[in-house]
């Protein structure tokens, strides 16, 4: 049977690198789709780039597609990518095939008001952590109540350790990215 081909972007959340957090998904896919695993640039370099801001992500989902050679694509995103995605789809909805979610970090745009309680008790609960206390407290913030979080690893990954300055600075980047969310309804594809 011949392979299919089928161009996915994949982007990950703030807290695991692409690789991992998409192995499952490339062990079940195997051959029937071209997965493409995109970092997400607050990542790029050990500390997040002073002028940092969701736009950087998407000209960097636009850098990996060209560089591709990607006219149009299928584009997942988890968490903090997801919330990339979302803005990557509302911005520049010619260039994606599907758009697929998981528990994206929010949605791009004007904020409830339930959302915006919800985003300030998060920076306030985080405020003034660093390193492992702050990934520790981050992880906990995301589960639900009573769920245990997984236990911290013995040392930190060089990969993990620019972490919390990344979280912070993608959170800021939620807080400051402007988009009007009726430029969803120019989304004609599947999500």
């Amino acid at each position: 049977m011949q392979a299919v081909s089928h161009p996915v972007m994949c982007v990950p959340g703030s807290v695991a690198p692409a690789a991992q957090r998409y192995a499952s998904l490339i062990a079940a896919i195997g051959d029937v789709a071209e997965l493409h695993l995109k970092e997400l640039e607050v990542y790029r370099e050990p500390s997040p780039p002073a002028d940092y801001s969701i736009e950087t992500e998407l000209a960097g989902i636009d850098r990996k597609a060209d560089s591709l050679g990607f006219g149009r694509f299928h584009l997942v995103g988890y968490s903090g990518g997801g919330f990339v995605s979302l803005a990557y789809a509302a911005t520049r909805p010619g260039r994606l095939i599907s758009l697929g979610l998981f528990e994206p970090a929010g949605i791009p745009g004007t904020r409830t008001a339930e959302e915006e309680k919800a985003h300030r008790s998060l920076e306030e609960q985080l405020r003034g952590l660093d390193g492992r206390d702050f990934m520790s407290a981050f992880v906990r913030l995301q589960l639900k109540p009573g769920v245990q979080p997984p236990p911290a690893p013995a040392s930190t990954p060089p990969e993990m350790r620019n972490r919390p300055a990344g979280i912070s600075a993608m959170i800021r980047g939620f807080d400051t990215y402007r988009l009007d969310r009726a430029l969803f309804e120019a989304c004609i594809f599947p999500v």
